[in-house]
């Protein structure tokens, strides 16, 4: 293949890809700075090996991908709808070892707005999309590229595509941990139960995109291209005969989490996120917490935060990156880890006192939703009803416990008055009679 097969896109070409792309493109004299993502938001990341790679073979192993994928693009340009960009990434996971595979960008649906509820929607706010993976023309061209970059790769020799994780998979049932305690997590990548191939777009590391369909046209990308690059020769393999010029710059709109040594939080925050069994974590963040990032791989989920250790803690706050600063130094340890304490024991009413009502509150340590609270004391409240039906077993401490814990917590809320009250009832109850009729009361409430 020579230059005279490349084509140099023509504006209409342009403005279709402009009118279909959710985020930001600039004109930069001849060439367009494509944004790909923002901080909290995901992106389709396929690895391309079972694990990670020491950097020299890292680099062959995605030269080797790199040149499969407009062929495989070409294979499926007639299948594909709108703008589809596809290139690889590489991640550090340790020193010199990398973790690599391709990247998919798919904006192949009829206008901006549409793409962009799918590029950019949180993972809590999608799950009805989810529910119809299978049926959507959107996933199934995604699977026709893959199944095009893996048949490319079979016909010369290139290895590592078999184990790629292409499978959309439908959620699995989760039990209850209570019932089997035991039970692995469920992602070989530790993310969630999602897909595997799902990654927050901050923290896929560096990504390079040369070639993109769009229109049902093959296009180049790339600013600089050369004549001895191999990949050309790869084309005349496959009989690529007409190409599109499109020089560009892919950026990434994602905040700087390269933060090392001390930090501090400088605001307030509420989220929540997934954890690996794909129940809901709430959490409140609050200004003047000190501690460091932590590297918490692909667990921080969907939502682009980042995992914040305090001092004097032992659970992550995740956070998200522009909530953080970075500090000179922490100076007096024992008074850090005693204001972490006062402001993480009281993160929720402090979050009302500032801005108003939430649905949140505090259960021993454990953020939960009003509405979660009550089950949770109601079920208390039955079982103590067990136990009172023993008129000569004694009112132990014991079985209140469970009762005056969910109380507590929503006491910290809008039910502070009834649950402040119940309180005090239980606490003064002396004969099992009256600890039922307190019981009958709570399940009033």
């Amino acid at each position: 293949m020579n230059r005279k097969n490349l084509i140099k896109a023509e504006p209409e070409l342009i403005k279709f890809f402009k009118s279909l792309w959710p985020f930001e493109i600039q004109t930069e004299k001849e060439s367009l700075n494509i944004e790909i993502g923002q901080n909290k938001r995901e992106i389709w990341a396929f690895p391309l090996s079972g694990g990670s790679e020491y950097i020299d073979d890292a680099i062959h192993a995605m030269e080797e991908h790199r040149k499969v994928i407009p062929a495989a693009l070409n294979r499926c340009i007639d299948k594909i709808d709108g703008a589809f960009l596809v290139g690889y990434y590489a991640k550090k996971v340790k020193e010199d070892e990398y973790e690599h595979g391709l990247v998919i960008i798919p904006a192949n649906r009829g206008s901006k707005e549409l793409n962009s509820r799918l590029l950019t929607d949180f993972c809590f706010e999608r799950n009805s999309l989810y529910e119809n993976m299978l049926s959507e023309e959107y996933f199934s061209q995604i699977n026709c590229f893959l199944n095009a970059y893996k048949s490319v790769c079979k016909k010369y020799w290139i290895q590592d595509t078999k184990l790629i994780n292409t499978s959309f998979v439908k959620r699995p049932e989760i039990i209850d941990d209570e019932l089997f305690p035991e039970q692995a997590a469920i992602s070989t990548w530790h993310t969630e139960v999602y897909p595997d191939f799902m990654r927050p777009v901050s923290m896929i590391g560096d990504i390079y995109i040369d070639f993109m369909i769009c229109d049902h046209k093959l296009i180049c990308l790339m600013n600089e291209i050369e004549d001895d690059d191999t990949i050309w020769n790869f084309f005349e393999e496959e009989c690529i005969k007409k190409i599109y010029t499109l020089p560009a710059s892919i950026s990434n709109n994602s905040a700087n989490i390269n933060l090392k040594g001390w930090c501090e939080t400088t605001s307030f925050e509420l989220s929540e996120r997934k954890d690996l069994n794909y129940k809901t974590i709430y959490d409140i963040a609050v200004p003047g917490l000190k501690g460091a990032l932590i590297d918490q791989g692909y667990s921080i989920g969907w939502c682009g935060k980042i995992a914040f250790i305090c001092i004097g803690i032992d659970k992550p706050l995740y956070v998200s990156p522009e909530l953080v600063v970075q500090l000179s130094d922490i100076f007096d340890f024992e008074q850090a880890g005693n204001d972490n304490k006062a402001f993480w024991r009281n993160r929720d009413i402090e979050y009302r006192r500032r801005f108003g009502n939430h649905n949140l509150v505090k259960v021993c340590d454990d953020l939960m939703t009003e509405e979660i609270a009550k089950e949770k004391l109601f079920e208390a409240c039955k079982k103590v009803l067990q136990s009172c039906k023993n008129p000569l077993k004694p009112i132990q401490k014991g079985i209140t416990k469970y009762v005056l814990r969910y109380l507590k917590g929503l006491a910290r809320g809008s039910y502070e008055k009834q649950a402040s009250e119940l309180i005090v009832k239980i606490n003064s109850d002396q004969i099992c009679a009256d600890l039922q009729e307190t019981i009958y009361s709570i399940l009033n409430l």
